[in-house]
Protein backbone atom coordinates (compact mmCIF):
# COMPACT_ATOMS: atom_id res chain seq x y z
CA UNK A 1 0.00 0.00 0.00
CA UNK A 2 1.39 3.23 -0.57
CA UNK A 3 2.42 5.78 1.54
CA UNK A 4 -0.47 7.91 1.19
CA UNK A 5 -3.12 4.92 1.89
CA UNK A 6 -0.78 4.16 5.09
CA UNK A 7 -1.78 7.43 7.00
CA UNK A 8 -4.85 6.23 6.79
CA UNK A 9 -4.23 2.83 8.85
CA UNK A 10 -6.26 2.28 12.42
CA UNK A 11 -2.33 2.33 13.92
CA UNK A 12 -2.46 5.91 13.45
CA UNK A 13 -5.43 6.89 15.58
CA UNK A 14 -6.12 6.29 19.24
CA UNK A 15 -9.66 7.22 20.63
CA UNK A 16 -11.14 8.52 17.15
CA UNK A 17 -7.94 11.02 17.05
CA UNK A 18 -5.25 10.64 14.14
CA UNK A 19 -1.44 10.71 15.49
CA UNK A 20 0.29 13.41 13.84
CA UNK A 21 4.29 12.87 13.44
CA UNK A 22 6.33 15.26 14.02
CA UNK A 23 8.93 15.63 10.94
CA UNK A 24 10.99 17.97 12.47
CA UNK A 25 14.57 16.43 12.31
CA UNK A 26 15.65 17.37 16.04
CA UNK A 27 12.61 14.75 17.50
CA UNK A 28 12.95 11.08 17.46
CA UNK A 29 11.33 8.71 14.76
CA UNK A 30 9.07 7.39 17.83
CA UNK A 31 7.99 10.68 19.30
CA UNK A 32 5.21 11.13 17.91
CA UNK A 33 2.11 12.98 19.58
CA UNK A 34 -1.13 12.93 19.36
CA UNK A 35 -3.43 15.97 18.50
CA UNK A 36 -5.04 16.04 21.37
CA UNK A 37 -1.65 16.50 23.35
CA UNK A 38 -0.56 19.14 20.86
CA UNK A 39 -3.70 21.16 20.92
CA UNK A 40 -2.90 21.32 24.79
CA UNK A 41 0.64 22.28 25.01
CA UNK A 42 -0.83 25.06 21.65
CA UNK A 43 -3.86 26.04 23.08
CA UNK A 44 -3.41 29.67 20.91
CA UNK A 45 -3.91 27.52 18.16
CA UNK A 46 -7.22 27.04 16.19
CA UNK A 47 -8.12 23.16 15.92
CA UNK A 48 -8.44 23.42 12.65
CA UNK A 49 -5.16 25.65 11.98
CA UNK A 50 -2.39 23.73 10.24
CA UNK A 51 0.82 24.31 11.33
CA UNK A 52 3.72 25.45 9.05
CA UNK A 53 7.20 25.43 9.45
CA UNK A 54 9.59 27.41 7.44
CA UNK A 55 12.99 26.89 6.70
CA UNK A 56 15.67 28.95 4.51
CA UNK A 57 17.43 27.00 1.83
CA UNK A 58 20.96 27.59 1.71
CA UNK A 59 20.67 26.91 -2.01
CA UNK A 60 17.94 29.83 -3.24
CA UNK A 61 20.65 32.51 -3.50
CA UNK A 62 22.43 30.52 -5.82
CA UNK A 63 19.25 29.47 -7.48
CA UNK A 64 18.34 33.00 -7.58
CA UNK A 65 21.27 34.40 -9.73
CA UNK A 66 20.88 31.70 -12.25
CA UNK A 67 17.57 32.60 -12.46
CA UNK A 68 18.55 36.22 -13.56
CA UNK A 69 21.40 35.15 -15.43
CA UNK A 70 18.79 32.71 -17.38
CA UNK A 71 16.04 36.10 -17.80
CA UNK A 72 19.26 38.25 -19.33
CA UNK A 73 20.29 35.31 -21.07
CA UNK A 74 16.97 35.27 -22.85
CA UNK A 75 16.70 38.74 -23.47
CA UNK A 76 19.99 39.30 -25.23
CA UNK A 77 18.80 35.94 -27.04
CA UNK A 78 15.83 37.64 -28.14
CA UNK A 79 17.52 40.73 -29.02
CA UNK A 80 19.52 38.64 -31.37
CA UNK A 81 16.87 37.26 -33.26
CA UNK A 82 14.80 40.18 -33.54
CA UNK A 83 17.98 41.83 -34.76
CA UNK A 84 18.21 39.17 -37.07
CA UNK A 85 15.16 39.02 -38.31
CA UNK A 86 15.29 42.42 -39.28
CA UNK A 87 18.14 42.00 -40.82
CA UNK A 88 17.15 39.39 -43.16
CA UNK A 89 14.33 40.74 -43.96
CA UNK A 90 16.15 43.50 -45.87
CA UNK A 91 17.96 41.39 -47.96
CA UNK A 92 16.22 39.34 -50.25
CA UNK A 93 17.42 36.50 -52.40
CA UNK A 94 18.12 36.57 -56.66
CA UNK A 95 16.04 33.95 -58.44
CA UNK A 96 17.17 32.71 -62.33
CA UNK A 97 15.68 35.24 -64.70
CA UNK A 98 17.92 33.93 -67.40
CA UNK A 99 15.65 33.13 -70.35
CA UNK A 100 12.76 34.36 -69.06
CA UNK A 101 11.20 37.70 -70.35
CA UNK A 102 12.30 41.15 -68.60
CA UNK A 103 8.19 41.58 -67.74
CA UNK A 104 9.11 38.90 -65.00
CA UNK A 105 11.89 40.20 -63.14
CA UNK A 106 10.28 43.73 -63.31
CA UNK A 107 7.45 42.28 -61.54
CA UNK A 108 9.68 40.98 -58.93
CA UNK A 109 11.67 43.84 -58.34
CA UNK A 110 8.68 45.70 -57.64
CA UNK A 111 7.78 43.27 -54.96
CA UNK A 112 11.30 43.54 -53.33
CA UNK A 113 12.07 46.95 -54.18
CA UNK A 114 14.84 46.91 -56.22
CA UNK A 115 16.07 48.53 -58.99
CA UNK A 116 16.93 47.00 -62.49
CA UNK A 117 19.46 48.10 -64.73
CA UNK A 118 18.77 47.07 -68.28
CA UNK A 119 21.08 46.71 -71.36
CA UNK A 120 20.08 45.35 -74.44
CA UNK A 121 21.89 43.61 -77.25
CA UNK A 122 21.42 41.35 -80.19
CA UNK A 123 21.04 38.10 -79.84
CA UNK A 124 20.81 34.75 -82.00
CA UNK A 125 19.62 32.36 -79.24
CA UNK A 126 16.95 34.40 -77.45
CA UNK A 127 13.89 36.16 -78.61
CA UNK A 128 13.24 40.14 -77.88
CA UNK A 129 12.90 40.89 -74.12
CA UNK A 130 14.59 37.63 -73.34
CA UNK A 131 17.08 38.40 -69.79
CA UNK A 132 20.39 37.01 -71.45
CA UNK A 133 22.34 37.54 -68.40
CA UNK A 134 22.21 38.99 -64.91
CA UNK A 135 24.48 40.73 -61.98
CA UNK A 136 24.62 39.32 -59.20
CA UNK A 137 24.54 35.74 -60.02
CA UNK A 138 21.79 33.40 -59.17
CA UNK A 139 20.95 33.05 -55.81
CA UNK A 140 22.94 35.58 -54.42
CA UNK A 141 21.29 37.76 -51.71
CA UNK A 142 20.87 41.69 -52.19
CA UNK A 143 19.75 44.47 -50.13
CA UNK A 144 16.22 45.66 -50.68
CA UNK A 145 16.57 49.11 -52.54
CA UNK A 146 19.57 47.58 -54.06
CA UNK A 147 20.05 47.73 -57.83
CA UNK A 148 20.24 44.24 -60.39
CA UNK A 149 21.88 44.73 -63.86
CA UNK A 150 20.25 42.69 -66.45
CA UNK A 151 21.32 42.10 -69.98
CA UNK A 152 18.08 41.47 -72.01
CA UNK A 153 18.05 40.31 -75.74
CA UNK A 154 16.96 43.10 -78.98
CA UNK A 155 16.48 39.92 -80.51
CA UNK A 156 18.19 39.15 -84.27
CA UNK A 157 20.14 42.25 -85.89
CA UNK A 158 17.98 43.08 -88.49
CA UNK A 159 20.75 44.85 -90.65
CA UNK A 160 22.59 41.74 -90.37
CA UNK A 161 23.38 40.69 -94.61
CA UNK A 162 22.85 36.78 -95.08
CA UNK A 163 24.17 35.05 -97.45
CA UNK A 164 21.09 32.66 -99.30
CA UNK A 165 21.79 29.46 -100.38
CA UNK A 166 21.02 27.48 -103.39
CA UNK A 167 16.78 27.11 -102.48
CA UNK A 168 16.66 24.97 -105.98
CA UNK A 169 18.89 22.00 -104.18
CA UNK A 170 17.10 21.93 -100.72
CA UNK A 171 14.12 20.33 -99.48
CA UNK A 172 10.83 22.38 -97.86
CA UNK A 173 11.78 20.94 -94.99
CA UNK A 174 15.80 22.18 -95.36
CA UNK A 175 14.11 25.42 -96.49
CA UNK A 176 12.58 25.61 -92.80
CA UNK A 177 15.55 24.85 -91.07
CA UNK A 178 17.21 27.12 -92.71
CA UNK A 179 14.80 30.26 -91.71
CA UNK A 180 14.69 29.04 -88.31
CA UNK A 181 18.13 28.68 -88.02
CA UNK A 182 18.93 32.46 -88.93
CA UNK A 183 16.45 33.64 -87.88
CA UNK A 184 15.19 34.87 -90.93
CA UNK A 185 11.13 35.66 -89.59
CA UNK A 186 10.23 38.23 -92.87
CA UNK A 187 11.09 35.07 -95.05
CA UNK A 188 7.56 33.46 -95.47
CA UNK A 189 6.58 29.73 -97.68
CA UNK A 190 4.04 29.84 -100.49
CA UNK A 191 2.94 26.39 -101.44
CA UNK A 192 1.57 26.29 -104.94
CA UNK A 193 0.69 23.36 -107.20
CA UNK A 194 3.16 22.32 -109.94
CA UNK A 195 3.04 19.76 -112.74
CA UNK A 196 6.90 19.73 -113.72
CA UNK A 197 8.27 20.70 -110.07
CA UNK A 198 8.09 17.58 -107.39
CA UNK A 199 6.22 18.22 -104.35
CA UNK A 200 7.99 19.89 -101.29
CA UNK A 201 10.76 21.29 -104.19
CA UNK A 202 11.78 24.95 -104.74
CA UNK A 203 10.21 26.41 -107.46
CA UNK A 204 11.35 30.36 -107.01
CA UNK A 205 11.96 33.27 -104.64
CA UNK A 206 10.31 36.99 -104.63
CA UNK A 207 11.78 39.90 -102.61
CA UNK A 208 8.82 42.54 -101.71
CA UNK A 209 11.73 45.45 -102.81
CA UNK A 210 12.62 45.05 -106.44
CA UNK A 211 16.29 46.48 -105.31
CA UNK A 212 16.92 43.44 -102.91
CA UNK A 213 18.96 40.21 -104.64
CA UNK A 214 20.66 37.59 -103.03
CA UNK A 215 23.96 39.62 -102.71
CA UNK A 216 22.64 42.25 -100.67
CA UNK A 217 19.74 40.83 -98.92
CA UNK A 218 19.66 41.44 -95.14
CA UNK A 219 17.48 39.74 -91.98
CA UNK A 220 14.63 42.49 -92.46
CA UNK A 221 14.09 42.38 -96.32
CA UNK A 222 10.73 40.69 -96.82
CA UNK A 223 11.26 37.21 -99.31
CA UNK A 224 8.96 34.68 -100.15
CA UNK A 225 9.97 31.20 -101.18
CA UNK A 226 7.32 29.29 -103.28
CA UNK A 227 7.81 25.63 -103.11
CA UNK A 228 5.92 22.58 -105.41
CA UNK A 229 2.72 21.07 -103.45
CA UNK A 230 2.98 18.75 -107.00
CA UNK A 231 0.34 18.26 -109.56
CA UNK A 232 -2.83 18.82 -108.69
CA UNK A 233 -5.46 15.53 -108.71
CA UNK A 234 -9.07 15.84 -109.75
CA UNK A 235 -11.54 13.17 -109.98
CA UNK A 236 -12.87 12.58 -113.34
CA UNK A 237 -16.58 13.42 -113.03
CA UNK A 238 -16.99 15.94 -115.86
CA UNK A 239 -18.91 14.70 -118.59
CA UNK A 240 -17.73 16.43 -122.38
CA UNK A 241 -20.62 17.41 -124.26
CA UNK A 242 -20.85 17.24 -128.30
CA UNK A 243 -19.88 20.81 -129.38
CA UNK A 244 -19.99 20.00 -133.07
CA UNK A 245 -21.42 22.51 -135.10
CA UNK A 246 -21.30 24.92 -131.71
CA UNK A 247 -19.84 28.61 -131.39
CA UNK A 248 -16.75 29.37 -129.35
CA UNK A 249 -18.75 31.33 -126.66
CA UNK A 250 -21.01 28.25 -125.98
CA UNK A 251 -17.13 26.17 -125.43
CA UNK A 252 -15.97 29.30 -123.15
CA UNK A 253 -18.76 29.80 -121.20
CA UNK A 254 -18.83 25.52 -120.36
CA UNK A 255 -15.00 25.71 -119.64
CA UNK A 256 -15.41 28.43 -116.98
CA UNK A 257 -18.21 26.84 -115.13
CA UNK A 258 -16.05 23.08 -115.17
CA UNK A 259 -12.44 24.59 -114.92
CA UNK A 260 -11.14 22.80 -117.94
CA UNK A 261 -8.54 24.13 -120.03
CA UNK A 262 -9.67 25.29 -123.29
CA UNK A 263 -7.58 25.11 -126.45
CA UNK A 264 -8.39 26.84 -129.69
CA UNK A 265 -6.82 25.73 -132.83
CA UNK A 266 -8.25 27.18 -136.26
CA UNK A 267 -8.93 25.57 -139.79
CA UNK A 268 -10.73 25.84 -143.28
CA UNK A 269 -13.84 23.90 -143.94
CA UNK A 270 -16.08 23.94 -147.09
CA UNK A 271 -18.70 22.54 -144.90
CA UNK A 272 -18.72 24.29 -141.24
CA UNK A 273 -19.65 27.97 -141.49
CA UNK A 274 -17.11 30.15 -140.17
CA UNK A 275 -16.76 30.24 -136.23
CA UNK A 276 -18.20 27.70 -135.66
CA UNK A 277 -16.28 23.81 -134.33
CA UNK A 278 -15.53 21.42 -136.98
CA UNK A 279 -13.85 18.82 -134.49
CA UNK A 280 -12.92 18.19 -130.82
CA UNK A 281 -10.14 16.35 -128.63
CA UNK A 282 -12.12 14.47 -126.09
CA UNK A 283 -15.05 12.77 -127.45
CA UNK A 284 -18.57 13.15 -126.06
CA UNK A 285 -19.77 12.02 -123.06
CA UNK A 286 -16.41 11.08 -121.94
CA UNK A 287 -15.58 11.57 -118.16
CA UNK A 288 -12.82 13.96 -117.55
CA UNK A 289 -11.18 15.88 -114.50
CA UNK A 290 -11.37 19.72 -114.20
CA UNK A 291 -7.41 19.90 -114.96
CA UNK A 292 -7.38 18.41 -118.31
CA UNK A 293 -7.30 20.43 -121.37
CA UNK A 294 -9.94 20.28 -124.31
CA UNK A 295 -8.72 21.10 -128.00
CA UNK A 296 -11.44 22.62 -130.43
CA UNK A 297 -11.17 23.31 -133.83
CA UNK A 298 -12.96 26.27 -135.20
CA UNK A 299 -13.63 27.13 -139.01
CA UNK A 300 -12.33 29.62 -140.72
CA UNK A 301 -14.70 29.41 -143.37
CA UNK A 302 -13.35 28.11 -147.49
CA UNK A 303 -9.90 28.27 -148.01
CA UNK A 304 -8.89 31.70 -149.86
CA UNK A 305 -5.80 31.21 -152.34
CA UNK A 306 -4.06 34.36 -153.93
CA UNK A 307 -5.32 34.18 -157.81
CA UNK A 308 -2.82 34.99 -160.51
CA UNK A 309 -2.85 38.45 -162.14
CA UNK A 310 -1.17 38.35 -165.02
CA UNK A 311 -1.35 39.61 -167.92
CA UNK A 312 -4.45 41.64 -166.60
CA UNK A 313 -4.93 45.80 -166.61
CA UNK A 314 -5.64 47.42 -163.48
CA UNK A 315 -9.37 47.29 -163.70
CA UNK A 316 -9.06 43.70 -164.43
CA UNK A 317 -7.21 43.07 -161.68
CA UNK A 318 -9.74 44.62 -159.54
CA UNK A 319 -12.82 42.30 -160.76
CA UNK A 320 -10.64 39.48 -160.31
CA UNK A 321 -9.77 40.57 -156.37
CA UNK A 322 -13.49 41.11 -156.19
CA UNK A 323 -14.11 37.72 -157.31
CA UNK A 324 -11.85 35.77 -155.32
CA UNK A 325 -12.49 37.71 -151.74
CA UNK A 326 -9.35 39.40 -151.82
CA UNK A 327 -8.64 42.43 -151.67
CA UNK A 328 -6.06 44.26 -154.46
CA UNK A 329 -4.51 47.29 -153.57
CA UNK A 330 -2.42 48.94 -156.72
CA UNK A 331 1.10 50.71 -156.24
CA UNK A 332 2.20 52.24 -159.57
CA UNK A 333 6.21 53.17 -160.04
CA UNK A 334 8.33 53.77 -163.32
CA UNK A 335 10.14 50.94 -165.46
CA UNK A 336 12.23 50.79 -168.30
CA UNK A 337 11.20 47.20 -169.35
CA UNK A 338 7.51 46.83 -168.46
CA UNK A 339 5.05 49.53 -170.73
CA UNK A 340 3.21 51.26 -168.45
CA UNK A 341 -0.04 49.77 -167.78
CA UNK A 342 1.79 46.82 -167.59
CA UNK A 343 1.64 44.19 -164.21
CA UNK A 344 4.86 44.37 -162.82
CA UNK A 345 4.72 42.12 -160.24
CA UNK A 346 2.48 40.63 -157.24
CA UNK A 347 3.09 40.74 -153.20
CA UNK A 348 1.63 36.81 -152.88
CA UNK A 349 2.89 34.19 -155.02
CA UNK A 350 -0.30 32.96 -157.04
CA UNK A 351 -1.91 29.82 -155.45
CA UNK A 352 -0.60 30.46 -152.13
CA UNK A 353 -3.19 29.94 -149.08
CA UNK A 354 -3.99 33.24 -147.82
CA UNK A 355 -4.19 33.56 -143.75
CA UNK A 356 -7.29 35.46 -142.13
CA UNK A 357 -6.81 39.52 -141.84
CA UNK A 358 -3.92 38.54 -144.34
CA UNK A 359 -6.25 38.69 -147.61
CA UNK A 360 -4.72 41.97 -149.25
CA UNK A 361 -2.52 41.42 -151.83
CA UNK A 362 -0.14 44.17 -153.91
CA UNK A 363 -0.09 44.91 -157.49
CA UNK A 364 2.91 47.03 -159.00
CA UNK A 365 2.00 48.40 -162.33
CA UNK A 366 4.18 49.99 -164.53
CA UNK A 367 4.89 53.51 -165.87
CA UNK A 368 7.13 52.93 -167.84
CA UNK A 369 9.94 55.65 -168.38
CA UNK A 370 9.94 58.42 -166.50
CA UNK A 371 8.52 61.81 -168.61
CA UNK A 372 10.34 64.64 -168.10
CA UNK A 373 7.87 67.70 -169.04
CA UNK A 374 8.94 71.64 -170.30
CA UNK A 375 9.43 73.67 -166.84
CA UNK A 376 10.01 76.76 -168.72
CA UNK A 377 8.01 79.48 -166.39
CA UNK A 378 7.62 77.25 -163.11
CA UNK A 379 8.93 78.40 -159.91
CA UNK A 380 12.45 76.29 -158.90
CA UNK A 381 10.44 75.11 -155.77
CA UNK A 382 7.86 73.89 -157.88
CA UNK A 383 9.78 71.81 -159.94
CA UNK A 384 11.91 70.44 -156.78
CA UNK A 385 8.58 69.14 -155.40
CA UNK A 386 7.79 67.65 -159.05
CA UNK A 387 11.05 65.86 -159.07
CA UNK A 388 10.89 64.68 -155.49
CA UNK A 389 7.10 62.85 -156.17
CA UNK A 390 8.67 61.21 -159.62
CA UNK A 391 11.76 59.53 -157.50
CA UNK A 392 8.84 58.38 -154.54
CA UNK A 393 7.86 55.75 -157.57
CA UNK A 394 11.33 54.81 -158.40
CA UNK A 395 12.24 57.36 -161.09
CA UNK A 396 15.46 58.35 -159.47
CA UNK A 397 16.23 61.57 -161.24
CA UNK A 398 18.28 63.68 -160.57
CA UNK A 399 18.81 67.32 -161.59
CA UNK A 400 21.39 70.20 -161.71
CA UNK A 401 20.66 73.91 -161.56
CA UNK A 402 22.35 76.61 -163.72
CA UNK A 403 21.63 80.38 -162.38
CA UNK A 404 21.69 83.51 -164.83
CA UNK A 405 20.70 86.85 -164.82
CA UNK A 406 17.76 87.46 -166.95
CA UNK A 407 15.87 90.53 -166.41
CA UNK A 408 12.74 89.71 -168.49
CA UNK A 409 12.49 86.15 -166.11
CA UNK A 410 11.54 86.37 -162.08
CA UNK A 411 14.00 85.83 -159.97
CA UNK A 412 13.50 81.97 -159.47
CA UNK A 413 11.83 81.10 -162.26
CA UNK A 414 12.86 78.30 -164.96
CA UNK A 415 13.79 79.37 -168.08
CA UNK A 416 14.60 76.62 -169.39
CA UNK A 417 15.33 72.34 -169.11
CA UNK A 418 17.26 69.68 -170.26
CA UNK A 419 15.23 67.08 -171.95
CA UNK A 420 11.76 69.04 -171.76
CA UNK A 421 8.65 66.96 -172.92
CA UNK A 422 10.50 63.42 -173.72
CA UNK A 423 10.84 60.50 -171.84
CA UNK A 424 14.36 59.50 -169.85
CA UNK A 425 15.86 56.39 -168.42
CA UNK A 426 15.37 55.96 -164.80
CA UNK A 427 18.24 57.32 -163.22
CA UNK A 428 18.88 59.88 -165.75
CA UNK A 429 19.85 63.77 -164.91
CA UNK A 430 18.38 67.00 -166.15
CA UNK A 431 19.40 70.52 -166.11
CA UNK A 432 17.45 73.50 -165.18
CA UNK A 433 18.44 76.70 -166.43
CA UNK A 434 16.73 79.44 -163.60
CA UNK A 435 16.92 83.09 -163.32
CA UNK A 436 18.76 84.92 -161.12
CA UNK A 437 16.68 88.49 -162.10
CA UNK A 438 18.35 91.68 -164.27
CA UNK A 439 20.99 93.62 -163.41
CA UNK A 440 20.90 97.73 -163.89
CA UNK A 441 23.11 100.39 -163.63
CA UNK A 442 21.30 103.22 -161.39
CA UNK A 443 21.61 106.94 -162.30
CA UNK A 444 21.50 109.75 -160.37
CA UNK A 445 18.30 111.02 -160.24
CA UNK A 446 18.84 113.76 -157.01
CA UNK A 447 17.40 116.91 -157.28
CA UNK A 448 15.43 116.26 -160.60
CA UNK A 449 11.62 116.45 -160.66
CA UNK A 450 10.04 113.01 -160.67
CA UNK A 451 7.16 114.09 -162.26
CA UNK A 452 9.30 115.15 -165.61
CA UNK A 453 8.89 112.88 -168.61
CA UNK A 454 12.87 112.34 -168.43
CA UNK A 455 12.47 110.73 -164.75
CA UNK A 456 8.82 108.80 -165.75
CA UNK A 457 10.82 107.03 -168.51
CA UNK A 458 13.58 106.28 -166.40
CA UNK A 459 11.64 104.50 -163.69
CA UNK A 460 9.64 102.63 -166.36
CA UNK A 461 12.49 101.05 -167.43
CA UNK A 462 13.83 100.50 -164.05
CA UNK A 463 10.89 98.68 -163.40
CA UNK A 464 10.62 96.93 -166.34
CA UNK A 465 13.86 94.97 -165.73
CA UNK A 466 12.23 94.30 -162.64
CA UNK A 467 13.59 96.28 -159.93
CA UNK A 468 10.94 97.63 -157.59
CA UNK A 469 10.78 101.93 -157.27
CA UNK A 470 8.71 103.49 -153.72
CA UNK A 471 8.56 106.84 -153.27
CA UNK A 472 8.70 108.45 -149.98
CA UNK A 473 7.57 111.66 -149.62
CA UNK A 474 9.46 114.35 -146.89
CA UNK A 475 9.66 117.81 -145.83
CA UNK A 476 12.07 119.70 -147.22
CA UNK A 477 13.06 123.44 -148.52
CA UNK A 478 13.77 122.41 -152.14
CA UNK A 479 10.80 122.54 -154.37
CA UNK A 480 7.58 120.04 -154.17
CA UNK A 481 8.31 116.82 -156.49
CA UNK A 482 12.11 117.26 -156.37
CA UNK A 483 13.88 114.23 -155.58
CA UNK A 484 16.04 114.14 -152.39
CA UNK A 485 17.44 111.18 -151.82
CA UNK A 486 17.63 108.01 -153.45
CA UNK A 487 18.60 104.78 -151.36
CA UNK A 488 21.26 103.55 -154.30
CA UNK A 489 23.73 104.93 -154.93
CA UNK A 490 24.26 106.42 -158.79
CA UNK A 491 26.35 104.12 -160.91
CA UNK A 492 25.87 101.00 -158.88
CA UNK A 493 25.05 97.90 -160.62
CA UNK A 494 22.14 95.74 -158.73
CA UNK A 495 20.12 92.53 -159.14
CA UNK A 496 16.94 94.06 -159.42
CA UNK A 497 15.60 90.91 -157.98
CA UNK A 498 17.46 91.30 -154.58
CA UNK A 499 17.41 95.35 -154.35
CA UNK A 500 14.36 98.25 -153.62
CA UNK A 501 15.13 101.66 -155.20
CA UNK A 502 13.70 104.18 -152.97
CA UNK A 503 13.66 107.94 -153.90
CA UNK A 504 12.66 110.52 -151.26
CA UNK A 505 10.58 113.50 -152.68
CA UNK A 506 10.12 116.98 -151.49
CA UNK A 507 6.44 117.03 -150.33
Amino acid sequence: MSDFLNGFSKDNYKNGKRIVEDRHPEQGAGEGKTEYQQSSAKAAIPDNAREEIYEKDPNSDKRNRQKRLLIISGIVTGCLIIGLFIYNSRLVRLPDFVGDYAEKAHVWALQNNIFIELEEEYNMDYDRGVVISQTPSVQETIFKGGSVTMTVSKGTNPQERIPLPDFSEMSAFEIEQWIADNRADNVIINREYDDTIPQNRFIKKEFRNPDITAENYKREDRMTIIVSRGPEEFEQNIEVPDFSGKAEPEVLEWTNQTGIKLNIEHDYSDTVPENQIIKQSILPESKIAKNEELTITLSQGRAIYAPSFSGLSKEEAAVKASTANVVASIIEHYDDKIPAGRLISQSVKPGTLLNEGESTIILYYSLGSPYIPSFSGHNENDVAQMFTEMNSKKAKVSYKVDYVYDGMTPKGTVIINSNANSTVPTGSSVTLTVSKGGRVIVGDYVKKDFRSEEMGAEITKLEEQGLKVIYEYVESSRESGTIVKQSIKSGTQVNTADHILILEVAN
